[in-house]
């Protein structure tokens, strides 16, 4: 319990300092009240009813190295090191809650108070999106307090530990810093950014690797079809070959595993409804009972938010970059029968955030309510 409470006191001030930056504090702490006491909650009084195989699994590696007197420091300065000891390159969640655990305890519930901060960073960085995209301040911070809580956002990191709240971050951090990257006029600027995305897939590389693929098809698409020949040579060709060479190494990296057994058009026209709209209301596992009241509501504003996302995509270029982001991550994920879930789907939160909230925003002009 005492282990709960440091927990929840870290994440509640962490997040509330990062809150009143945009808000007024008294906004900023009703709403890190509500996220920090949702975890808090759960785990002081009915303990770990949900618990994923794989928030297990870090949990446990976490606590031997921890054991044999390794840090997060150390292991850090150490890749190869860690990469051998957990005989895969996706090292990110196992750090994630070892970093957590010395925060707070070898406790399942260590690495979720830091993933609720991270949602916090995700919200900040798609407001920075939708104010480059010409919406109004009162509109993007509006919006970052709804995806603050947002069904999805508290049900994922609030009860069970997975990887694609920190994976999610990095996404949204790449598409923020790629629509810099084009809108900078000084070249200081572009190599900031650059120099910013190229950390960003190394981060990735570390978390998912196959998600670069999917940001660098994202990105390609987008200069594509945004911007003038001259510009096109001159950001597509350094993306299409690091595209080219990634490509070929992560058939190489798959070539002959699971993931490639039953690929086929019927499975992935099977796939892709799969992944859009699972879990269904009525048949959520009782594992993940918590997923029932987000699926009433991801069906309910599937369909009006869905025809919003249409029309936001064909008024602001900015958000075409996401949206192509949120096609090529179904495209690839329904082709993978295994990989598509509702687990996968967080790494696109941001993507139905913005537009079920404009669906609410439609909602609240169209009847003239003021909020």
């Amino acid at each position: 319990m005492y282990d709960i409470l440091v927990a929840a006191i870290f994440t509640f001030v962490v997040g509330s300092a990062i809150l009143s930056c945009y808000f007024r504090l008294k906004y900023a702490l009703i709403i890190m009240g509500v996220k920090t006491a949702i975890p808090s909650i759960y785990f002081a009084f009915t303990g770990t009813i949900w618990t994923p195989y794989d928030g297990i699994q870090f949990q446990q590696t976490a606590s031997e190295l921890i054991s044999q007197g390794y840090n997060p420091i150390i292991v850090l300065l150490d890749l190869n090191f860690l990469i051998g000891y957990l005989n895969t390159t996706h090292i990110q969640p196992h750090w994630w809650t070892m970093l957590s655990q010395y925060l707070f305890g070898n406790h399942y519930f260590s690495p979720i108070f830091l993933n609720v901060l991270l949602t916090i960073l995700i919200g900040m960085y798609t407001m920075f999106i939708l104010s480059r995209t010409g919406f109004s301040s009162e509109y993007y911070k509006y919006f970052f307090v709804f995806f603050n809580i947002h069904w999805d956002v508290l049900a994922w990191s609030s009860f069970v530990n997975i990887k694609g709240v920190f994976i999610t971050l990095v996404a949204v951090f790449f598409l923020y810093h790629l629509i810099m990257l084009v809108s900078s006029t000084e070249n200081n600027r572009k190599y900031y950014h650059l120099l910013l995305l190229g950390g960003a897939l190394s981060v990735m590389y570390l978390s998912r690797y196959y998600m670069i693929a999917i940001l660098l098809a994202s990105a390609i698409t987008w200069l594509s079809i945004e911007y003038s020949s001259k510009d096109k040579i001159k950001y597509m060709i350094p993306t299409i070959t690091f595209f080219g060479l990634f490509s070929r190494y992560g058939l190489q990296r798959v070539r002959g595993t699971r993931y490639l057994e039953g690929i086929s058009i019927l499975s992935f026209v099977e796939s892709l409804p799969r992944i859009l709209l699972t879990p269904r209301p009525w048949g959520v596992l009782p594992e993940f009972s918590f997923l029932i009241i987000p699926s009433i509501f991801h069906w309910i504003f599937f369909i009006p938010a869905s025809m919003c996302g249409i029309w936001l995509g064909y008024r602001h270029r900015n958000l075409r970059l996401i949206f192509i982001y949120a096609i090529m991550f179904f495209i690839f994920y329904s082709l993978f029968p295994d990989l598509a879930s509702a687990r996968m789907r967080v790494q696109v939160v941001f993507v139905f955030t913005i537009i079920q909230y404009q669906f609410l925003e439609f909602i609240l002009k169209r009847f003239e309510i003021k909020y």
